[in-house]
């Protein structure tokens, strides 16, 4: 039986207006996530810091990163696969594991705007305003694929996270957890 895929999406609104932040998709054996901080229409500087190698990317259009049934993880830039490497399988999942934290600027407006292609499936994107999270400057949106009896567990642990969203109705639900940031004293 198939499932329609779980899509939390993320917008912060600074001074009115909307800026598209994150994608976090999970369909119960796949899991992906875009994010507005690699430019949509610009360069990157990519460092694998585990293989010490750098590559440069011109014109980068499409960027993400994914979480396949059998643990394969890898980051896409382009047509090039970057940050290639092995984790548990989804269905091996005994707790939770993490997909990908993204920082989301909540007081200024956004160098570029995300254009990934699957932000048209976002039918209700979460909105996200400095002042839920006590004026913070931003927020670290932390995504996890958790195991539904352990949610509680996920959500306990992370006890700077004031806000959270779940999605899903399987034994495998995507959890998102909000960790505001203020700037340092």
């Amino acid at each position: 039986m198939s499932r329609m895929p779980v899509i939390l999406g993320f917008v912060a609104r600074i001074n009115g207006v909307d800026h598209p932040a994150a994608i976090f998709k999970f369909s119960g054996r796949k899991a992906y996530w875009w994010s507005w901080l690699e430019p949509s229409n610009g360069n990157l500087v990519y460092t694998d810091l585990l293989c010490g190698t750098t590559r440069i990317f011109n014109g980068v259009r499409e960027f993400h990163g994914s979480y396949k049934s059998d643990g394969h993880r890898h980051r896409r830039i382009g047509t090039a696969r970057v940050g290639v490497r092995r984790d548990t399988p989804i269905t091996d999942i005994q707790s939770w594991k993490s997909l990908r934290s993204i920082t989301v600027p909540l007081t200024e407006p956004f160098p570029w705007e995300m254009q990934a292609k699957p932000w048209s499936a976002v039918e209700c994107p979460h909105i996200l305003r400095s002042e839920d999270f006590d004026d913070a400057d931003g927020v670290d949106l932390h995504a996890y694929i958790c195991k539904s009896a352990r949610v509680g567990d996920l959500i306990c642990r992370w006890r700077v996270a004031n806000r959270w969203w779940v999605g899903g109705d399987q034994d495998l639900r995507l959890v998102v957890l909000a960790e505001p940031k203020f700037p340092p004293h």
